[in-house]
């Protein structure tokens, strides 16, 4: 299968094409109920995390929610 180059986290890095947000996001150990996606500048609405293809040279942004006080 082959690879594109993407900026994870300022991070250049490769990934399978066909990859979609959620998959991912699943790669990564993430948990979708306390994460952002953000993509070349904009939110993803989680909504789309299953449908969402990355593509070559996208910015993706991953941010962790993280309670305490």
């Amino acid at each position: 299968m082959d690879k594109i180059a993407i900026t994870l986290n300022g991070e250049k890095i490769k990934i399978s094409q066909n990859t979609t947000v959620d998959a991912l996001i699943k790669s990564l150990g993430y948990k979708h109920n306390n994460i952002a996606v953000e993509i070349d500048g904009s939110l993803c609405q989680r909504s789309l995390y299953s449908t969402a293809l990355i593509k070559s040279n996208m910015k993706i942004e991953i941010v962790s929610f993280v309670g305490g006080g």
